[in-house]
């Protein structure tokens, strides 16, 4: 896993953003089955990460995790972030 290296600047931010794009493309575009050990047909759209608009970048350490493993608690980060997703989801023309 590469350092993490801050954002310093908004074309940084924008660099990093469309570098997680092209990791996650190839994971989004084919789905192993863990019951079969067979690939399944690519990801449904709404699981997809497609836009860089849909991207959060947040400093190390800001999002909460458990005590003990130190995973993040995804219900937390939704309430602590609840304004930021909402305006991110509603920026999107609905289809």
């Amino acid at each position: 896993m590469p350092p993490v290296v801050p954002a310093a600047t908004p074309a940084a931010e924008l660099e990093l953003k469309h570098d997680i794009i092209k990791r996650t493309s190839v994971f989004h575009s084919l789905r192993m089955c863990n019951v079969h050990c067979w690939l399944l047909p690519a990801r449904y759209l709404h699981e997809r990460i497609q836009d860089v608009r849909m991207i959060k970048i947040v400093p190390a350490k800001a999002l909460p995790c458990t005590v003990v493993k130190g995973n993040i608690r995804r219900r937390a980060v939704e309430q602590d972030f609840a304004s930021n997703l909402e305006a991110m989801y509603t920026s999107f023309p609905q289809e």
